[in-house]
């Protein structure tokens, strides 16, 4: 099902955009299967945007230390 919603969303914006490139590159969705799960997703995303100026993988970051550990 995910495959197919993939397909289809790159198809339409090739086809309506300039975007060539839709997907984040080894990335791996996540089924969420119980309320644990449910709560450490939403801690992650609620704190997420936080934690950008310290991600390795951001070019702008401001602390070049190891990058950082989500719960």
């Amino acid at each position: 099902m995910i495959r197919g919603f993939k397909i289809g969303v790159t198809k339409w914006a090739r086809q309506h955009t300039d975007i060539r490139t839709i997907w984040q590159r080894n990335y791996c969705e996540h089924i969420i299967r119980d309320e644990p799960s449910l709560h450490r997703i939403c801690t992650y995303i609620a704190h997420n945007p936080s934690r950008w100026g310290q991600n390795h993988e951001n070019p702008m970051r401001t602390d070049q230390s190891s990058p950082p550990q989500y719960p």
